[in-house]
This record gives structure tokens, C-alpha cells and sequence, in this order.
């Protein structure tokens, strides 16, 4: 499981990469579709580097306090780390 804010403002905890991202919703109803084996490690990059980009705009944009900065540098690390391990295992990344 990966720590992972998805929008601007809003932490979701903990991620569970194995879960199927949400395709839609109707009246909070929400729908799966079954992702494929390739779809599955560009999904875990994509939400790592998402999540990167958003604590680093957070953390140059936004008023926090030296516990909620210290808090953004920490989650970057971690995402970045679990990037670097997704990116040097070349059997989970997709194929072109």
C-alpha cells in the first residue's frame, strides 16, 4: 500500500494499488472496470508522480505550518522511493 493525495487539498490515507481505479460514479454509486496486468504498474507510476507533483506545489504555494511542510517532505520521499522500486523492476513496467 502506497500513501497518496489524488486532487489538490484532499489526502486519501492509504491507497491500495491492487484495488481498480474509479471509473465513474452515479448518484455515489461507484463502477469498476477490470484493469489488465499492463494497466496496473502505469496506474502505480502515474498516482506516485501525481501525488509528487501535488506535495511539491503544496509546498511551494501554500502557508503550512514547519509540521505539515516536515510532514509533504516525508510523503515525498516515500512516494519517491516507491517509484524508484516500481521503475527498477522492468517485469512490472508496461511494454510500448
Amino acid at each position: 500500500m502506497i500513501r497518496a493525495r489524488l486532487r489538490p487539498g484532499f489526502f486519501t490515507g492509504l491507497l491500495d494499488l491492487q484495488r481498480p481505479p474509479t471509473v465513474g460514479t452515479t448518484l455515489g454509486v461507484c463502477r469498476f472496470l477490470p484493469m489488465t496486468d499492463k494497466q496496473k504498474p502505469r496506474r502505480d507510476i502515474d498516482t506516485l508522480k501525481e501525488s509528487i507533483r501535488i506535495d511539491w506545489a503544496d509546498l511551494a504555494f501554500k502557508n503550512l505550518t514547519a509540521d505539515e511542510r516536515k510532514g509533504l517532505r516525508e510523503h515525498i520521499e516515500q512516494c519517491s522511493g516507491d517509484l524508484n522500486d516500481l521503475l527498477e523492476r522492468p517485469d512490472r513496467l508496461p511494454k510500448s
